[in-house]
């Protein structure tokens, strides 16, 4: 498998001199293009780096991959480069996992840290998840499933042809996700902020809030407007980023 950071992080806007590099790590079934509004929202002196998987736009021609041990080494690499500038990472639901075993890969491989790990709409490491063996389910569970959590538009859900090109990214990722097993050990030292959606039914308050088990940084739970994918509505996505903003005044004002 290819590793060049060119594969594995793409820029909507590439700074020259950023002041800082936000990292941001995709939910099941997305790719790195759910975060390019993001930096119409941020200060221009911050540098967006999206994580593109493996059978996105741009990988379609590589196997998507089903295992986080299987993907850690390669963002470890893309990733460090670009660490000569303050830097924080942001994982929604799926990627909050990604990130969370990232942010501890590069301090055990690198003694790097974030200045800031943003987690959003994904239960904490320990909690294990209750949807394990959907990855398995037949096609109209799984279209079941994303239509109960409002996650693809139904004129997506609806088309069979599209859902078979897309059903094998997405039982990738729903098995990365719910069999993720979680490690016990130290958590990471950097300061978590975990973001969840008022109107979230899927990811519990308190199983957002155990991450604060994993925080030796410190720990802020913030409430936003919004049901599991806060991130993708405009009104919404527009608070999230003053909430990082303001969490990250200190390096980016």
């Amino acid at each position: 498998m290819t590793t060049g950071a060119s594969l594995w992080l793409t820029s909507p806007r590439p700074l020259e001199e950023p002041a800082a590099r936000l990292f941001c790590f995709p939910y099941a079934g997305g790719s790195a293009s759910i975060f390019k509004p993001w930096v119409e929202l941020l200060p221009d002196t911050i540098e967006v780096q999206a994580v593109q998987l493996p059978g996105r736009p741009g990988r379609m021609n590589e196997a998507p991959v089903d295992q986080i041990s299987d993907l850690l080494q390669p963002l470890l690499e893309a990733i460090e480069p670009l660490t000569d500038v303050p830097f924080a990472f942001y994982g929604h639901s799926m990627g909050s996992l990604i990130a969370f075993e990232v942010t501890k890969g590069l301090t055990e491989e690198f003694r790097l840290q974030p200045d800031r790990l943003f987690v959003a709409a994904r239960r904490a490491p320990h909690i294990v998840s209750r949807n394990q063996t959907l990855h398995q389910q037949p096609l109209e569970k799984v279209r079941e499933f994303l239509r109960g959590l409002r996650a693809v538009p139904n004129e997506v859900l609806d088309n069979d042809e599209l859902m078979h090109l897309l059903l094998p990214t997405l039982r990738a990722d729903l098995k990365l996700d719910g069999l993720y097993e979680y490690t016990p050990g130290p958590g990471v030292s950097c300061p978590v902020v975990a973001f969840t959606g008022q109107d979230d039914q899927y990811v519990l308050r308190p199983e957002i809030a155990g991450w604060s088990m994993h925080a030796g940084g410190g720990f802020d739970l913030r409430v936003v407007p919004g049901d599991h994918f806060f991130m993708d509505q405009p009104k919404n996505r527009s608070t999230l980023m003053e909430a990082i903003r303001k969490e990250w005044a200190d390096l980016v004002a």
